[in-house]
């Protein structure tokens, strides 16, 4: 999409969904307005901002990921939100209705969550050693 296509400010700009890593400037205009949409719903609901999760591929990237991740298409944002007890943000996410949804106890500078519109029920939680916990 284009800069000025752009419609969800003043919670989000692109470039925090930019892939630090892409050979692309401004490649988090690639996010999926949908899922945009949806991330903007969450921002309504939960009453205070969401921080995606720093430079590391946190929302459109062209590398870095497991194969077919929803972040290749724009469809996925690692996020924190500071401030909300985890089982509140939890609920609030479920309710929202993201696809994919991955809580990562071990990330800094706070725990945070993954969510997706990739067409596929999933839950899980990333332990602190690693290991991946499916809740579907």
């Amino acid at each position: 999409m284009k800069k000025e296509e752009w419609t969800w400010g003043p919670y989000f700009h692109w470039s925090e969904f930019d892939d630090p890593k892409s050979m692309e400037p401004d490649s988090g205009l690639n996010m999926d307005p949908k899922f945009m949409d949806k991330l903007f719903s969450l921002r309504e609901n939960i009453g205070t901002p969401i921080a995606v999760h720093g430079a590391a591929r946190g929302g459109y990237a062209s590398g870095g990921h497991a194969g077919g991740s929803a972040h290749y298409l724009g469809l996925a944002a690692d996020i924190h939100i500071p401030g909300i007890e985890i089982n509140q943000q939890s609920n609030i996410i479920r309710d929202i209705g993201f696809d994919g949804v991955g809580f990562y106890e071990h990330w800094k500078p706070m725990p945070g969550f993954h969510v997706d519109m990739a067409n596929r029920r999933a839950r899980w939680i990333r332990t602190s050693d690693g290991l991946y916990v499916s809740l579907s």
